[in-house]
């Protein structure tokens, strides 16, 4: 039978692909992101809110184990490829997970050919090259989302004794025009918690 945390949005490039020739419409916008999503936090659901709101079907191309031990480095990731499609599939936001085994996406660009591409905008100085002529080539708008500030990957990843800013902001706090300068999360157990997830998130 099924595994309890089968991923339900999660399919592959090609299956996706098809899939998007068959049920074509011509009002539809297709939307693309990528990332690691290794510990999902307010500031990445925020983010994936946020695009699922200018498209339709909002694609997320997941980074697999082996891209994120490349990018990030020894310990990582936390949570394995099929722990975090699962929790990006529980998302209302998201339509389809896609999982690639590269140290960037422009296949699945190329591929998949969204109209429209979402990023975080501290990328928007150092764009992936090879993802910016992908998007070149099959026409895609470049959206690049505002950090929800406070939450980071860093942040929750923080070790228990260094120094935590306090306060903090709210979801409530999350207005267009209340997204100023906050402190980081205070998230002094996030790396025990992580640890623990690991033995048996890394599917």
């Amino acid at each position: 039978g099924r595994h309890p945390m089968t991923p339900s949005k999660l399919t592959t490039t090609i299956e996706l692909r098809e899939h998007l020739r068959n049920t074509a419409d011509p009002r539809a916008r297709i939307g693309l992101t990528n990332g690691c999503f290794d510990v999902l936090h307010p500031g990445h659901i925020w983010a994936l809110q946020q695009a699922s709101r200018r498209c339709n079907p909002l694609i997320v191309c997941l980074n697999s184990n082996w891209s994120i031990l490349q990018l990030k480095g020894p310990g990582r990731p936390i949570h394995g490829q099929n722990a975090r499609a699962y929790q990006l599939s529980a998302l209302q936001c998201v339509d389809h997970v896609v999982i690639f085994n590269a140290l960037d996406c422009h296949q699945e660009i190329l591929i998949l050919r969204p109209d429209i591409y979402f990023k975080s905008e501290e990328y928007e100085d150092h764009q992936n090259p090879d993802e910016a002529l992908a998007l070149k080539e099959v026409g895609a708008t470049i959206h690049w989302t505002p950090r929800l500030p406070g939450y980071s990957t860093t942040a929750c990843l923080r070790r228990p004794g260094e120094r935590v800013p306090p306060n903090p902001p709210s979801l409530e706090d999350t207005r267009p025009d209340s997204l100023g300068d906050h402190s980081p999360p205070s998230t002094p157990d996030a790396l025990a918690i992580a640890e623990a997830a690991m033995s048996v998130c890394q599917l």
